[in-house]
């Protein structure tokens, strides 16, 4: 099978997907995008239960550790929106590479 059948294959199963649950294809997309991230992430039903889907976008990129403490924000703060919290990530401070190392 080409490139491009696989393609239209998935396209054809996400717009199945999409009408099967009746989301437009571009939000089933991105519900299959944030399975695929945090589907097995060991923190997964505290995550769904505190941020919705555009704040799951935001923190998609991020690393597992950012997550955690992307959560252990949310619990101090149940007001914070998932933009505070990613600016709140980036203005952390950098980790030594010795404690990296470590971990």
């Amino acid at each position: 099978m080409t490139h491009v059948a696989v393609q239209r294959k998935a396209a054809t199963i996400l717009g199945k997907l999409a009408a099967s649950i009746n989301v437009r294809a571009g939000d089933a997309r991105q519900l299959v995008k944030m399975y695929e991230r945090f589907g097995e992430f060991e923190m997964r039903a505290e995550l769904e239960s505190l941020f919705g889907i555009a704040d799951l976008q935001l923190l998609a990129t991020e690393t597992d550790e950012a997550v955690k403490a992307a959560i252990q924000m949310k619990r101090a703060d149940m007001n914070l929106t998932g933009a505070a919290i990613t600016t709140r990530l980036r203005n952390q401070p950098p980790r030594s590479r010795e404690i990296r190392k470590n971990k």
